[in-house]
């Protein structure tokens, strides 16, 4: 599933080395929308990964952005209560 979000730069990290074989570089799009003529205002994390990571190096925090994602998610059984657990990421 491939979707598109237009925001401004917010904040961008550093790339993290995961493990030797994964990294990635988290970022976030501040989102503003009008409803009957009030402005509210969202926050998107998303991330890169892989070779994907140096993509937002050309872009300054305050630049508009329109971003491509798709979202990931898996779950996992917590070791410590025995409960399902999600995780939900955008990638971009």
């Amino acid at each position: 599933m491939n979707l598109e979000i237009t925001g401004v730069l917010e904040t961008k990290g550093q790339t993290e080395q995961v493990n030797e074989k994964f990294k990635k570089r988290e970022f976030v799009l501040r989102l503003a929308e009008e409803i009957n003529g009030n402005t509210y205002t969202n926050y998107a994390k998303l991330q890169l990964i892989q070779g994907k990571c140096e993509l937002v190096d050309s872009y300054n925090v305050g630049d508009m952005l329109k971003v491509n994602f798709n979202i990931n998610g898996s779950s996992y059984v917590d070791r410590k209560d025995g409960t399902t657990k999600y995780i939900t990421n955008l990638n971009a």
